[in-house]
């Protein structure tokens, strides 16, 4: 069961690339590409899982399984993501530069998280140990993320300190209006 887990886990970089690209596609009125883009999903974990139900037993299969529906939301959303980028210009630098930093930072931040979530249920233990750790693992990933992400100098962090609070800007109109 964990190895399904484990390789359904990178279906979410698929899935979350995938969400994002289909709203775009459908602010520019295009309904087609996510169903042709999904139906090729459909027809690639169909052909996958007949291979693999066949020719593998026990937690491999799982894995393959898990790996076959990942392979599928990987290409819908290369898919997807193709078409709502269709007449758009390039951007100045490769997307791959900011895509390795965030799978990297995310490997890093992710480490610590893990062993203290590990250390609070072994040291708690049961239901309130399991919520306490994954409550602080959570906390210490973020944390550490941004953390990262800050000392390499994300671009995507700028644009956060831009964001003035709204009582800030409230208390600003109502000092300006009549």
């Amino acid at each position: 069961m964990t190895a399904s887990i484990a390789g359904m886990g990178i279906a979410l970089v698929g899935a979350a690339t995938y969400e994002i690209a289909r709203q775009a596609t459908y602010a520019r009125l295009d309904v087609r590409s996510p169903l042709v883009a999904g139906l090729v999903q459909f027809v690639v974990v169909l052909a996958a899982i007949s291979v693999v139900a066949t020719a593998s037993e026990g937690a491999v299969t799982l894995l393959c399984l898990g790996l076959a529906v990942t392979v599928g939301d990987l290409i819908r959303a290369v898919l997807v993501d193709r078409a709502a980028r269709r007449g758009i210009p390039n951007c100045a630098h490769p997307p791959w530069r900011t895509l390795g930093r965030q799978l990297a930072v995310t490997a890093i931040a992710i480490v610590p998280a893990t062993v203290l979530t590990r250390f609070v249920l072994a040291v708690i233990g049961g239901q309130a140990g399991a919520i306490a750790g994954v409550a602080l693992g959570c906390l210490t990933g973020l944390v550490g993320y941004l953390a990262l992400q800050a000392h390499l100098g994300a671009p995507e962090l700028r644009g956060l300190r831009r964001v003035q609070p709204l009582a800030a800007t409230s208390s600003v109109q109502s000092e300006t209006m009549p």
